[in-house]
């Protein structure tokens, strides 16, 4: 997803006006553990926390507001009711709420939580914590026609 000779976070800062992202650690998603080792290294090689930064940077260079969010049960919450429970998310492709019945492909309704509790810092997040923080400018306007 690049621009001829340009760079991800480029191409993502001036084709898109806001992002949403979760706000993980990935410094303790890769300690040290049986069975991770193949894993921790691919998240090491991905070099996240680099992309991040420059994300950032290249957000406020183009216009593009970039939002972290609390990562906690934004897999967990179903993106139609609210109802969160680890029962939801049935395998790490199916999503189906034991409250409503909603149904839906499990990174989905994560994107769609992490979306609303990016979009409107006057809501709450997943966990029901404030959003952690916003980095960029957004104009009332714009945050108004998302929001209501």
């Amino acid at each position: 997803m690049t621009l001829a000779g340009g760079s991800p976070t480029i191409s993502i800062a001036k084709k898109y006006g806001a992002v949403r992202m979760e706000d993980l650690n990935i410094r303790a998603m890769t300690t040290s553990g049986r069975g991770k080792r193949g894993l921790n290294r691919v998240m090491q090689d991905a070099s996240l926390a680099e992309f991040r930064r420059m994300l950032v940077y290249k957000g406020l260079l183009y216009g593009c507001e970039v939002t972290f969010v609390n990562p906690a049960y934004t897999s967990q919450r179903c993106s139609a009711c609210g109802h969160t429970e680890t029962e939801n998310r049935l395998s790490q492709a199916l999503f189906v709420c034991r409250s409503c019945g909603h149904r839906s492909n499990a990174d989905l309704n994560a994107a769609l939580n992490i979306f609303v509790a990016g979009s409107c810092p006057e809501t709450q997040n997943a966990r029901g914590a404030d959003v952690s923080h916003t980095i960029g400018v957004l104009s009332a306007m714009r945050r108004e026609s998302v929001c209501t």
